[in-house]
């Protein structure tokens, strides 16, 4: 487990939407739309310090992760 950097925007955002796509929750025609507003929230909150996210790797790969996010 380590912490995610802005360098890992684009796996964090795949996450989210790979969640939403079990869930079932949004259509996945709009998939690539809150894929790439997640990861534009994501590239903005991390450097502002109210976004953290943590990835779980395996060889290398990322296969999990979690986060957490506050308005300051």
């Amino acid at each position: 487990m380590r912490k995610a950097t802005l360098a890992d925007a684009a796996t964090v955002a795949h996450q989210r939407r790979q969640m939403f796509d079990a869930l079932g929750e949004i259509p996945r025609i709009e998939g690539d739309e809150i894929e790439a507003s997640v990861r534009a929230y994501v590239e903005r909150a991390m450097p502002a310090g109210t976004y953290h996210s943590w990835l779980i790797e395996h060889d290398g790969v990322a296969v999990a992760g979690a986060a957490s996010s506050s308005g300051r």
